[in-house]
């Protein structure tokens, strides 16, 4: 087996399985040929993105299966898994047993490269955040890039960077709490922790166990390196307290801030002057201006200066189904927040209003208590829940606020053109994973996007 107490200093000749064939387990097999590691990858499944991918192992040479997972991929020194394997599956399990080391894709990633990394971490806003905050670093001293848990491999990017060497390159990296799990050695200069509220907690069982999974991306920094956290969250601020990094708090409020911070009409510097006035700013809510002052903080810390920080903000739109603004027809404002698959998403969504709202709720229930919302709801006109969750949003609602139980999204964007008025606003915030009906979240909102357009 490869001891993995310390970095290895090469992978060369040793045996290693990747288990997932998705975005990250590709990127590892190709790192890793580039190494001349004995690489095997192995996927349960054998859907047309699995088939696809597998030609491009095909095109390496690098051997696979599809459909199970045989006894070959135990014949290994170290075993690399896809962040949507959790440890409760019988490969890791077995694995375990045999005492296989596992890494995940960043943790591998993280071993070949010296450029600074960003990781930015949350319950939301990752994404957000992660792409404004490369924005702020694409200039004359960065070259920023991003990967992660936003649908780009980190290994791949850092095989770019190893055949095409970029000594202004700078990391950003969304980080969840599934790749978490397999951390061993991982040391982002900069961590970022937007929030903590309850996610996945049909995966990670507890709160604790959630939280304590967010922590673990900081905790082999020290004091060479920062965290920037936000200082308005309590569950972040008691739990980074252990951490040895330097801390770098964020907050609307100026007054607790490290640098940047918000007004009625502007988000300030420390000393009150103006970095961009809210009205130049195309994302809304307080819980994005908190986003925004994240970036910004991370940014400011690398050197970037402020006068870039603020073009970047000003230029930067909503990312697609994050409160994304599609379309008004008749005074009725649609909105898709499709990303929206855990409470407090819906609580950010709900607060950026001051308008009669038609929420649509649901989708495959992950946890989280939906009577968490009832303080939210004085600016719902009506609440459409749909789909596996509609039973549990209506008995946590009762008769709270006007609700519409229904079987699935489309029939519920039928329902919206019967209830929405002028001057309202029809909101998708799920609350919910989107696995009952969808592929994932963005087929979800593509979907609604479309669902819509055709009934106006």
């Amino acid at each position: 087996m490869i001891n993995i107490k310390s970095i290895p200093k090469s992978l060369k000749n040793k045996r290693v399985s990747v288990i997932g064939m998705g975005i990250s387990g590709i990127g590892a097999a190709k790192l890793l040929k580039h190494y001349k590691a004995d690489v095997f990858v192995s996927d349960l499944g054998n859907s047309i993105d699995i088939l696809e991918n597998s030609n491009h192992l095909s095109d390496l040479k690098i051997p696979f299966e599809t459909g199970k997972h045989s006894g070959k991929v135990f014949d290994c020194e170290l075993m690399v898994v896809s962040p949507g394997i959790g440890k409760e599956t019988s490969v890791l399990r077995k694995a375990q047993k045999l005492n296989i080391p596992v890494i995940g894709e960043i943790e591998l990633g993280s071993w070949f490269t010296e450029a600074p990394i960003i990781a930015v971490t949350g319950s939301n806003g990752k994404t957000t955040t992660s792409k404004l905050l490369a924005s702020m670093c694409q200039n004359n001293n960065f070259d920023g890039v991003l990967a992660g848990n936003i649908g780009i491999s980190f290994s791949e990017k850092i095989l770019q960077d190893i055949i095409n060497l970029n000594s202004k390159r700078v990391f950003i990296l969304e980080i969840s709490s599934f790749q978490t799990e397999y951390f061993v050695h991982f040391k982002p200069y900069i961590s970022i922790f937007l929030n903590i509220t309850p996610d996945h907690l049909n995966r990670h069982g507890t709160f604790d166990n959630y939280l304590n999974a967010k922590i673990k991306l900081a905790e082999n920094q020290d004091r060479e390196s920062f965290g920037i956290f936000n200082d308005d969250d309590n569950h972040i601020n008691v739990s980074i307290q252990k951490l040895d990094f330097k801390k770098i708090p964020f907050s609307l409020d100026p007054e607790r801030t490290f640098y940047f911070g918000l007004n009625d009409t502007k988000i300030i510097k420390k000393n009150h002057d103006e970095l961009i006035s809210l009205a130049n700013i195309s994302l809304i809510g307080n819980h994005n201006y908190s986003n925004i002052i994240a970036a910004a903080t991370a940014a400011h810390l690398l050197g970037v200066n402020d006068t870039h920080i603020a073009e970047s903000i000003q230029k930067f739109k909503p990312i697609p189904h994050r409160m994304e603004e599609f379309h008004t027809k008749d005074g009725v404002q649609y909105i898709n927040d499709s990303k929206a698959t855990n409470i407090d998403s819906v609580k950010c969504a709900l607060n950026s209003f001051n308008k009669p709202i038609i929420l649509i709720l649901g989708g495959k229930y992950k946890g989280g208590n939906f009577e968490d919302l009832l303080p939210h709801t004085k600016n719902i006109k009506a609440i459409i829940a749909y789909g596996e969750a509609q039973e549990i949003i209506v008995n946590a609602f009762r008769d709270a606020v006007r609700l519409e139980a229904i079987s699935n999204l489309k029939q519920a964007v039928i329902l919206t053109q019967s209830i929405a008025q002028p001057g309202e606003v029809v909101l998708l915030s799920p609350g919910c994973a989107s696995f009952d009906q969808f592929k994932n979240f963005e087929e979800r909102g593509n979907c609604f996007k479309k669902w819509i357009l055709k009934e106006t």
